[in-house]
């Protein structure tokens, strides 16, 4: 249902946001038709975008944020999750970085390095326990770390949004497939 050549938050404001609230604006990323996992279309996060996904402030139950993600050879990519949110204090559960090359690192309770392909979709998963007070951060499949949400308290037991932030000319990441729920990636998703 999304038109490639528009922005996302513009064409669907009621699922997707903006860091200041104002979809159709510049932190708004637009659909693109360059690369997609399913279907024809992805979200591009680049230069300037800043999309953020609401949760709704849960403090508690087990939930799972997972997208499919390419990133072209040469480009990098980034997105964290958020305890808090305005008008909450701002509060960063966790941070990743795909750097160019292939690089990457989880910021949660300490760095955590990793590796990911170039111009390969892949699975990234960030499981956030409540009720244990546990974040874990999946990548292919394979666990990269698993840590306590709060970090000692640190951060508020609560998940509030999911952020896709493109802060360099260097960010061109692609995002198909998003899912939230309380349960696992079912096995058939919508596209962007």
């Amino acid at each position: 249902a999304y038109v490639a050549g528009q922005q996302l938050a513009c064409q669907n404001p009621i699922d997707w946001d903006t860091w200041s609230n104002a979809p159709c604006g510049g932190e708004d990323p637009f659909v693109s038709n360059n690369f997609a996992y399913s279907g024809s279309n992805s979200v591009v996060i680049a230069q300037n975008n800043d999309l953020i996904k609401h949760h709704g402030q849960l403090t508690s139950g087990r939930w799972y944020i997972s997208f499919q993600m390419y990133i072209p050879a040469g480009k990098a990519g980034y997105f964290n999750s958020m305890s808090g949110f305005t008008p909450n204090p701002f509060q960063w559960a966790h941070e990743v970085f795909f750097d160019a090359g292939g690089t990457g690192r989880l910021i949660a309770d300490v760095t955590v390095d990793f590796t990911w392909l170039e111009d390969t979709w892949q699975l990234v998963q960030v499981v956030v326990d409540l009720d244990a007070d546990e974040g874990q951060f999946w990548i292919g499949g394979v666990m990269i770390h698993s840590w306590q949400w709060t970090r000692g308290g640190s951060v508020n037991l609560q998940l509030d949004v999911s952020d896709f932030f493109g802060a360099t000319s260097g960010d061109e990441m692609y995002i198909d497939d998003f899912w939230f729920g309380d349960v696992q990636v079912p096995v058939e998703l919508t596209s962007f």
